[in-house]
């Protein structure tokens, strides 16, 4: 089969943050069983390269920004648009990653025109908004784009009720985020006596990093022993985590230490022996199992995608959003080095079985299988 990848952004420095990666991820897993696989996809800094020995051909384009449109949304290539109406029937079915980006949306009707299945997979990006302008924008633009699709992935039962809420979607089919090569082992210093945290995501308000920075100064004013480091790119919240660093007095033990590229962030991981994701409404966070893959024992909310099945494997500790219940959580982390040993392999048991990127790339294959088999009646559609 030969399968088409659109995603709005691989940057450097991870800008589009985990589905980016999570393309990437399910591009060499179905390359890994014998397809042709293509990702397309606009660049902004650095020009990405393809996957290295993984037979996935990425194609890349520049990304303009619209000014009165900020944000990813507003990243536009006609090069990305012209590439994809001239070669989009070579292709058996295309996946679309994205949400309300501008030129996404667009391709999805050069791929409708086209009469190429497609399917789309929103990543928890298409919640609907009661803002009077998005409404406009979505009966105008997301609603014709994403209707005619043969299916909507989804990652979490909270997702799919929202996309549920659009009387329009397609037909809506559950894809897990997978994680490759999940470690041997754990890491080393696991069980040392001092708690060194990290987190890795990008830096935005929905993240809750402050949060996270205000826990660590209730465990330091309590004498237990811990630091914390922060990775990811900026997006328009770093700000905020260093006035909640310089608020809370913990210059000594806080640091943010700017974005990871993705091949750089498993090996950071592994200095570390304990692993938080402060979020709340996070749909299934590519950071979280990253660090689940490393065998660091974790710590995310309750309003994480990941939670219930952390809980139902121990494989982590799940607590109530804010600064208390991550302290707590940390505490725990902290006085129990056995039990980081414990959730530590839990974790990778789980990634093993549960997260695994050939389950998904089965699962993916069912779905797109079902699609190019599907009715397309494109006089209806069109």
């Amino acid at each position: 089969m030969k399968i088409l990848h659109l995603v709005p952004l691989i940057g450097a420095n991870a800008e589009y943050g985990g589905p980016a990666r999570g393309t990437i991820r399910q591009a060499i897993a179905l390359t890994d069983r014998s397809h042709s696989v293509t990702v397309l996809s606009l660049w902004k800094g650095l020009k990405p390269e393809g996957p290295a020995n993984a037979g996935v051909e990425l194609v890349t384009f520049p990304a303009h920004q619209l000014p009165i449109l900020p944000g990813f949304g507003g990243l536009v290539s006609i090069a990305a648009l012209n590439w994809l109406r001239h070669n989009v029937r070579n292709f058996d079915v295309v996946h679309i990653h994205g949400g309300r980006e501008v030129w996404i949306l667009n391709a999805c009707r050069i791929i409708l025109k086209a009469g190429v299945p497609f399917v789309i997979q929103t990543h928890g990006m298409l919640n609907p908004r009661k803002t009077k302008t998005v409404q406009s924008y979505d009966s105008v633009m997301t609603q014709r784009a994403y209707a005619p699709a043969d299916a909507a992935l989804y990652l979490t039962n909270y997702e799919e009720r929202q996309l549920n809420k659009w009387n329009w979607m397609p037909r809506t089919e559950l894809v897990l985020n997978g994680v490759d090569d999940p470690a041997m082992q754990l890491p080393v210093g696991i069980g040392d006596g001092r708690l060194r945290v990290v987190t890795t995501a990008r830096i935005h308000p929905r993240k809750h990093m402050p949060d996270l920075v205000a826990a660590v100064s209730k465990l330091l004013q309590q004498n237990i022993q811990i630091s914390l480091d922060i990775y990811g790119p900026d997006e328009g919240d770093v700000v905020n985590v260093e006035a909640a660093i310089s608020r809370n007095g913990v210059q000594d033990s806080v640091r943010y230490c700017g974005p990871l590229a993705y091949g750089e962030v498993r090996s950071a991981l592994s200095r570390y022996n304990a692993y938080v994701l402060p979020s709340r409404h996070e749909p299934f966070p590519n950071s979280l199992l990253e660090a689940l893959a490393t065998g660091l024992p974790s710590i995310c909310t309750e309003e994480c995608g990941i939670a219930p099945y952390l809980e139902a494997n121990h494989a982590g500790i799940v607590v109530q959003h804010g600064a208390d219940g991550i302290a707590q959580g940390l505490k725990r982390l902290a006085e129990e080095p056995n039990l980081r040993h414990e959730l530590g392999q839990n974790a990778l048991d789980l990634c093993n079985s549960t997260f695994s990127m050939s389950a998904v790339a089965e699962r993916l294959e069912e779905i797109y299988l079902q699609s190019s088999r599907s009715d397309r009646n494109q006089g209806a559609r069109l």
